[in-house]
Order: structure tokens, then C-alpha cells, then sequence
């Protein structure tokens, strides 16, 4: 007599759909959330739609870019400050947005708004060097926001510090 018959099951992960998976990430870390799944992808399930995904948030974040940066060369910065708080709200790995909200702040002698700029670029950075994209050049952007963050007198303690000002800001 034999024994139970083992069943054979499939140890392949069940992916999401591209414009389904990591969702609930702000686009900025999204891409690379996606980036770093790409090589975990079996074989047997295309990779096209993911990295058609990423090249979707790009284009979105590049064009958003784009647009801020007509709009401040035609003299409508009030207009480009709206598109640049979106920037920075998405995470964009981009630093331009954030420098350019840094200097509308500093002109406005909005120096709090400046700290939460400053705070939201490292936090962003802090977070793709945990996911494992470590870059010189962000890593030297990074270097500028702590020089502006220290020059408006920022507390050493700058993880809580941090936390705390983009606590405020979202309540």
C-alpha cells in the first residue's frame, strides 16, 4: 500500500500587476522599489511591464520637472512652487526641486519651510541607501542640504529633528 501522494506546488511568487505593485510608495521611491525587484522577476513572467512601469513614473516626474521649471522662467514661480512641493512630496530623486524651494523659502524668510525642504532631500536620500542605491552624487547633494540645514542653526540630532518638522508639516 502506498503512502500519500505528495502534491507537487509551485514555490513561484505571485507578482502583482506592474501598475499594481508598491502602490502605496510615493512615486520618487517607487521606481526604485521597482528597480530592485526586477532581478528577483522569474523567468517565465515578463519584466517588460515593471520596467515600462518605472519608465511611466520617470516620464511623469521628469515632465512635472520640466513644467516648474518653464513656469519660473517666465516669471510665474508662485505656479512652480505649487509643482515643485509636488516633486518633493513624491520623493523625486532629483535635488534641483528641492534647491529651488530652498531658495524661494530663504527669500521669503520662511526658514522652517527651508529645515522641512532640507530634512525631506536627506530623509529621501537616507531611504535609498537603506534599499541599497547608494550614489556619490546624491551623497554630495545630500552634503549641500546639511550645509543649508546647519546654517539656519539646525540641532545635531538630525534624524529627530528632522522627524519632528515633517511631523508638524503633515498635521
Amino acid at each position: 500500500m502506498k503512502g500519500p501522494t505528495k502534491l507537487m506546488t509551485s514555490t513561484t511568487p505571485q507578482f502583482l500587476p506592474a501598475h499594481r505593485i508598491f502602490k502605496d510608495a510615493k512615486p520618487g521611491l517607487r521606481y526604485y522599489k521597482l528597480l530592485q525587484l526586477i532581478p528577483d522577476i522569474p523567468e517565465e513572467i515578463s519584466r517588460q511591464p515593471y520596467i515600462d512601469e518605472m519608465q511611466s513614473i520617470l516620464s511623469q516626474l521628469t515632465t512635472l520637472l520640466k513644467a516648474a521649471v518653464k513656469l519660473e522662467c517666465n516669471g510665474e514661480t508662485d505656479e512652480a512652487v505649487v509643482i515643485y512641493k509636488q516633486l518633493v512630496a513624491s520623493e523625486f530623486d532629483n535635488p534641483y526641486p528641492y534647491l529651488r524651494l530652498c531658495a524661494y523659502y530663504s527669500q521669503k524668510q520662511m526658514l522652517l519651510q527651508v529645515d522641512i525642504v532640507c530634512c525631506c532631500y536627506l530623509k529621501m536620500v537616507q531611504v535609498l541607501s537603506a534599499l541599497g542605491f547608494s550614489d556619490p552624487g546624491r551623497n554630495e547633494s545630500a552634503g549641500i542640504f546639511i550645509e543649508i540645514a546647519s546654517e539656519l542653526e539646525i540641532t545635531p540630532d538630525i534624524a529627530g529633528y528632522c522627524e519632528r518638522l515633517l511631523a508638524r508639516e503633515n498635521h
